[in-house]
């Protein structure tokens, strides 16, 4: 069945929290170090090997006024100075990208302008895809199971199949799962053909470290795409 994942109402894929957030930029050292809000989100696209870590700092809530780190104030990730980038729409935000295969370790260190020091991590959970056949019938039940840790918690998997009209997300329920049942019922709305398998994990926590008003950090792993062939 088909479903708009939870996540993306608390983190966009690039930090663009929503669309009633200011996009207006004030500096860090203009209002009160309590009241800025941290958010923190680390995304992996295995397919192009492409990783981006994105901080956001706002005044006065998630959907405040988005703040440049001036004076002491400073982030780093993994213990890499983050790039400052500012746009009509989105205001202020810190970025990082590298390819590569990722590190083992996710953390962000940021530094307020009272000097205080805010570290917090976020894991990275792999999931790939691994398939019997590449050819899935509608007709038959489908065991789809992933590389990586079972299902916990704190993360949410997706699997995804793409066919030539839209995409279709099945999504296991039961911490401690390791692969996913689809039966025919489920595969119905897939359009026969070829088409594309990928899967979607995301973690979401609280900050380890933060300030009264709070924040979030989340990752986001993204599987390379197997073609599969759908059959009724």
């Amino acid at each position: 069945m088909k479903r708009i994942s939870f996540f993306i109402g608390i983190l966009s894929i690039s930090f663009l929290i929503s669309s009633c957030a200011s996009n207006e930029t004030s500096e860090s050292d203009k209002v009160a170090q309590s009241e800025i809000y941290q958010s923190y989100f680390v995304d992996y696209d295995a397919s192009n090997n492409e990783l981006k870590a994105t901080a956001g700092f706002r005044f006065g809530g998630q959907n405040g006024t988005t703040l440049r780190l001036v004076g002491k104030s400073n982030i780093v990730y993994n213990n890499i100075a983050m790039r400052a980038s500012t746009s009509g729409w989105t205001g202020t935000s810190y970025e990082y990208k590298k390819n590569g295969t990722p590190a083992g370790e996710h953390f962000f260190i940021y530094v307020n302008n009272d000097g205080e020091a805010f570290k917090n991590s976020i894991p990275l959970l792999p999931a790939e895809p691994i398939l019997k056949n590449t050819t899935i019938s509608k007709s038959k039940e489908t065991i789809i199971t992933w590389s990586g840790m079972p299902l916990s918690s704190n993360d949410n998997i997706d699997i995804v199949i793409k066919d030539s009209v839209q995409s279709h997300y099945f999504s296991p329920k039961i911490v401690g799962a390791t692969t996913l049942t689809l039966k025919n019922n489920n595969l119905a709305p897939v359009k026969s053909g070829n088409c594309e398998l990928y899967i979607v994990r995301r973690v979401t926590l609280s900050l380890q470290k933060t300030n009264p008003i709070g924040g979030v950090i989340g990752s986001e792993y993204l599987s390379k795409r197997v073609a599969v062939e759908i059959v009724p």
